[in-house]
């Protein structure tokens, strides 16, 4: 097994430019609990565009040697994971896709309005919470693993 990419989630201001998946500018970035404080001043900003607080889970894709060797990975992974499939199976290539999910996606500023802070506030409390409930799980899926 190896992995092809990964993440092990994060928290984000995303601020998007256009209606294009691609043209967004990221205004925080965190692999890890976040300050409300923080986030707050940063939408105090005059705002141009939307602004999303994503919350987003853990992500791996894990080549595997063979199709038994994804069928047991996918099966330990499942244990733990909801989201989890092999997305590419070929005669060269098997990668099995690990997600996490817990997760939060939500419109947080646009040129209109700005979500009241205390409402800020308990949204990013839940969205630590769901961070921390993410990196549990990982660690105990690396932990199942590494016992193999």
């Amino acid at each position: 097994y190896y992995t092809t990419s990964s993440c092990s989630g994060r928290i984000v201001l995303l601020e998007k430019l256009s209606k294009k998946k691609n043209e967004s500018r990221w205004l925080l970035v965190e692999h890890n609990k976040v300050n409300s404080n923080k986030i707050i001043k940063i939408l105090k900003n005059k705002i141009k565009n939307e602004i999303w607080l994503k919350q987003e889970p853990l992500i791996l894709h894990v080549r595997c040697r063979n199709s038994d060797d994804a069928i047991k990975l996918l099966n330990i992974s499942r244990k733990i994971f909801k989201r989890a499939g092999i997305i590419s199976l070929s005669n060269r290539k098997i990668i099995v896709e690990i997600i996490g999910s817990e997760r939060i996606d939500m419109i947080a500023a646009d040129k209109d309005f700005v979500a009241d802070e205390k409402y800020l506030k308990q949204l990013i409390k839940y969205a630590n919470s769901n961070f921390m409930e993410n990196k549990r799980k990982g660690e105990m899926f690396f932990d199942i693993i590494k016992s193999l």
